[in-house]
């Protein structure tokens, strides 16, 4: 896919990406044709064995092929061994302005034990290789401290003494039940629902030990690909009446990242950037730093049965045999469990489904589709 874009009815591009490949079919450039003067283009540098070394974030000039290096606003750069593990990473702003320096160390099972650089919280692993101690994405030099059941799944994350998120699985290892905060008195308990394709159908909330007979929240899929989001219905009313008043259209570029969420009269509500192992910036619709709060999108994260869960800025993912999370961060410090190395993937989102119908996304070959009336 070269050129993917997303317009309204009347021609307008509300979103538009396109792409240049090297002979490997690696990635090597994103051109984000709606951006403009935000200049949020990105270049990629690759080792021998195809793994991303540089990402670059400014300018592409599409007839040279080639990035514009006075434009450069945020450049990240990894060294990396024989098995993926970043044994060095550097970041910097505005034309080689160091931000971040730091160097790794690892075990011989491949996990992170040692920071030099940043003054991050040091990572700490069980006998299984979950990672017990993670630096907070946002202030790296304290950590979470996380707990996990015997099947490797989840359950707890800890900022001090102070509880941050519980989660409850089924059988199937699906996330059923999330509750955020102390869980004597939470903040909020949310059920999830889920199709036989582990996409998540509806979410409900519960208070008082009593579930809502009302969905706070559903979501359409499309057919195309599992992670084909189309939109999410949600109650924004308080309290909840039950109503799902809110209408959300995910445009995904075409690795299936949401790149925009837009209303349905074709209105940009949100917008998304990722860096090259996933951290995700959110931004306003004219590419400024977002603003606004309360639409509480979650499915943003890296493959299939993947959620951002934004009370702690990790994306989580879980799926049948095979439970793992990642932090997205100043520098993707999380790790698969029972995975060598630390992996490379743009974040994008789960998909899922509802029995609305679909009136304002068409979808065409080479073409993202078309939102609004």
């Amino acid at each position: 896919m070269v050129d993917h874009r997303w317009e309204t009815h009347a021609d307008v591009p509300v979103a538009r990406i396109g792409h240049g490949y090297d002979r490997n079919g690696n990635r090597f450039y994103r051109k984000d044709f709606v951006a403009g003067v935000a200049e949020l283009d990105e270049f990629y540098d690759y080792d021998d064995l195809n793994r991303v070394t540089q990402l670059r974030r400014g300018a592409v000039d599409l007839e040279l092929v080639e990035f514009q290096s006075e434009t450069e606003k945020w450049k990240e750069s990894w060294t990396l061994d024989a098995l993926g593990n970043w044994g060095y990473y550097e970041q910097m702003v505005d034309n080689d302005v160091t931000q971040l320096a730091q160097s790794r160390a690892h075990s011989k099972a491949n996990e992170v034990t040692g920071l030099t650089g940043g003054s991050w919280a040091t990572p700490a692993h069980d006998r299984a290789g979950n990672m017990t101690t993670i630096p907070k994405p946002n202030t790296p030099t304290v950590g979470y401290t996380v707990t996990y059941d015997a099947w490797n799944r989840l359950l707890k994350l800890e900022d001090g003494e102070t509880t941050v998120v519980i989660y409850a699985y089924d059988g199937l290892n699906q996330r059923i039940v999330k509750t955020l905060g102390n869980p004597a008195s939470p903040d909020e308990i949310r059920h999830f629902y889920y199709n036989d394709r582990w996409q998540c159908l509806e979410e409900r909330l519960e208070s008082g030990s009593t579930l809502s007979g009302y969905a706070d929240c559903r979501y359409v899929w499309g057919a195309r690909y599992v992670d084909d989001l189309i939109l999410r219905q949600r109650d924004t009313s308080s309290p909840k009446d039950g109503t799902l008043d809110e209408t959300l259209y995910a445009l995904q570029d075409a690795n299936y990242n949401v790149v925009a969420l837009a209303q349905p009269n074709g209105t940009i509500a949100q917008r998304f950037i990722y860096d090259a192992y996933g951290k995700v910036t959110e931004l306003n619709a004219n590419f400024t730093p977002y603003s606004g709060s309360g639409l509480a999108w979650e499915y943003l994260c890296v493959l299939s049965a993947s959620v951002y869960e934004s009370s702690a800025g990790i994306c989580y993912r879980w799926l049948p045999g095979e439970i793992s999370w990642r932090m997205i961060d100043e520098q993707d410090q999380g790790r698969r469990v029972g995975e060598a190395g630390e992996g490379s993937a743009s974040v994008r989102p789960v998909a899922s489904h509802a029995s609305s119908p679909i009136a304002a996304a068409r979808i065409a070959v080479g073409r993202g589709g078309r939102v609004g009336a």
